[in-house]
């Protein structure tokens, strides 16, 4: 269903840990975050009922993007990139953290 989404927009965790090592003076200079993730958990829940399974697609993530920036989201599959668009979006709710637009 995100098949396209995959092609345009990925993220790894090497590349998403340089983006959130900057300095934090960095973001102190700036006005209001357009998106904020802290500590954004979410879980998918897959089989049937009496046989599922809890999957981590996102773990304790934290962003904070303000206008004007550019962020690429890069990586395998199944590392969450998909996920961390789809709470972006507000399509779907995080399993623990705040996310804020």
């Amino acid at each position: 269903a995100y098949g396209g989404l995959r092609s345009i927009v990925s993220i790894g965790a090497e590349r998403m840990s340089r983006v959130l090592a900057r300095p934090a003076t960095v973001a102190a200079m700036r006005p209001t975050p357009l998106l904020e993730f802290r500590q954004v958990s979410r879980r998918w829940r897959t089989g049937m009922l009496g046989a599922s399974t809890d999957i981590l697609a996102l773990s304790r993530a934290s962003l904070t993007l303000h206008a004007g920036e550019v962020m690429a989201v890069t990586g395998a599959g199944g590392v969450g990139k998909s996920t961390l668009l789809l709470l972006a979006a507000g399509s779907v709710r995080s399993s623990a953290g705040e996310v804020r637009w």
